[in-house]
């Protein structure tokens, strides 16, 4: 019985956790949405977007070129040892 007790405590403390953190949560959604789309550019959270950053198919090559040499070295020193 002692443990069910406890358990009820328990998720009274985590309900009231829970209530406290709306709270908040609803204190910084207001505070967001009064200062408008200052906060929130071209995101919904709150982050501003960012621009494309794009690899030519050269770099990309040349990445994948390395890697392929990075895991060939990888394979040769195990299968060496």
């Amino acid at each position: 019985m002692r443990l069910l007790a406890a358990l009820q405590k328990e998720a009274r403390k985590l309900t009231k956790a829970k209530a406290d953190l709306e709270r908040q949560l609803n204190a910084i959604s207001a505070a967001v949405k009064a200062f408008g789309s200052t906060l929130a550019i071209d995101s919904t959270n709150g982050r501003k977007k960012r621009k494309g950053r794009h690899l030519s198919a050269a770099a990309k090559a040349r990445i994948a070129r390395a890697q392929r040499k990075r895991w060939r070295l990888l394979k040769a020193t195990k299968k060496a040892a």
